[in-house]
């Protein structure tokens, strides 16, 4: 769940805070419980400490498997979140997830209540963590769902977020509203694509993005001079998923919204220096270097997490882009004809390009983190593949992402 780079509050600070707050331990433990689950060799995922081991027992003892604990932790999540939400009162459920089998949880049990802290900010954290529950499942409903419920808890304090630079219930309270935000805003931006809506968020409101530490100048484009290299890797991120947000708000039919969103692409990679891409391409380039079989096999092993993601979710951007052509603006390359047979070659040559940078990305076997979000990019660039071969590869790669870390992807 972070994406920004230097950012790492979730993984940081849930512990933490699911030790104060009844609703974030059952958020946490219900995402856990349904990711390990979903693995091909769940026992493999967790620690083997002494309580570790003790806990695996209890849960293979008990028969009903991580799956089950994940959807009824969920259950109690909602439970807690929707209480809190509809009334002023502060309470919630007093007992903890390892107690949840022994109560015998069903639809219609009552929970018992006490006081609990019950702050905007642990809600949001909370909602956050229950999108991603929907998420890994490719619950397109439920998952868009929980984004609007995101929308709705962060809109009315974007002008002014308040509500966590005041917080005294949670860590970091300025860490925390980023890790937010952009957790919702990548989110948005890839349920739009998927669902093919606009986003929630409007990437025309200076104002909003600059205040959620995105520096733009007064046209919009990135300002990039800043103190340090991971500052301005997560600023180039930060300013990619905005323009992607224009991509995917688009009339890609219309050539002159399409011209003015490629245009935007070409001014964001204008900028990005040769410091932010410095991967070690495997194996090297050589005198077969176009071989096809040699560009399906090819690794490139980024410096980080938010490289290696901004560089999938810029060739995605640029596939989607060129499949999406108006046919007013024509693919031509230097020396080729501008016939329809020579449009369609070059068209196909440059579809392949990305996809290959986006495969060779993958090939890598980055962290989890990048994988989670290599699905749209791997989904894009395999529709650009033609050789039966490297389709069946690919569809090798999304199995093994679903077997070793729980992400769905079957569909």
């Amino acid at each position: 769940m972070d994406i920004c780079g230097n950012q790492s509050y979730f993984s940081q600070n849930a512990v933490v805070l699911s030790h104060q707050s009844p609703l974030l331990r059952y958020a946490a433990c219900a995402l856990a419980a349904k990711q390990l689950g979903q693995t091909r060799h769940p026992e493999l995922q967790i620690r083997q400490t002494n309580t570790q081991s003790l806990m695996m027992k209890a849960l293979i003892d008990t028969k009903l498997g991580f799956t089950w604990y994940g959807a009824k932790y969920y259950e109690r999540a909602i439970q807690l979140l929707a209480q809190q939400l509809s009334s002023g009162e502060r309470a919630t459920n007093s007992s903890s997830p390892n107690q949840i089998h022994d109560m015998g949880l069903t639809s219609n049990s009552q929970p018992a209540y006490e006081n609990d802290d019950g702050s905007l900010p642990t809600q949001i954290i909370a909602a956050c963590i229950l999108c991603q529950y929907e998420d890994v499942n490719a619950a397109i409903r439920a998952w868009s769902g929980h984004i609007d419920g995101v929308f709705r808890l962060l809109r009315p304090h974007l002008p002014e977020p308040k509500c966590f630079h005041l917080s005294t219930a949670i860590p970091q309270p300025a860490r925390a509203l980023d890790a937010t935000f952009w957790f919702f805003v990548v989110n948005d931006m890839l349920n739009a694509f998927v669902t093919h809506r606009k986003t929630r968020i409007d990437p025309a409101d200076i104002v909003l993005w600059c205040k959620m530490d995105l520096p733009l100048d007064a046209y919009g484009n990135p300002i990039t001079e800043a103190p340090c290299d991971a500052q301005s890797e997560t600023i180039l991120f930060k300013a990619l998923i905005r323009t992607m947000c224009h991509l995917v708000n688009s009339d890609l039919e219309n050539a002159t919204q399409w011209s003015m969103v490629s245009e935007e692409f070409d001014r964001w990679h204008d900028i990005v220096p040769s410091s932010f891409y410095t991967p070690i391409i495997w194996p090297p380039d050589g005198p077969n270097a176009g071989d096809s079989i040699g560009d399906f096999s090819r690794e490139t092993w980024s410096p980080n997490d938010i490289c290696a993601i901004t560089v999938a979710f810029y060739h995605m951007s640029r596939i989607i882009l060129l499949a999406n052509r108006p046919t007013e603006i024509p693919v031509r390359q230097p020396g080729t004809t501008a016939d329809l047979i020579g449009s369609y070659n070059a068209l196909h040559q440059e579809l392949r390009k990305h996809a290959m940078e986006v495969m060779a990305i993958m090939h890598a076997m980055p962290s989890e983190t990048v994988q989670k979000y290599m699905l749209q990019p791997l989904y894009v660039a395999g529709r650009c593949l033609t050789d039966f071969k490297e389709r069946s590869a690919l569809l090798q790669v999304l199995r093994n992402m679903g077997d070793d870390f729980g992400l769905f992807t079957d569909y």
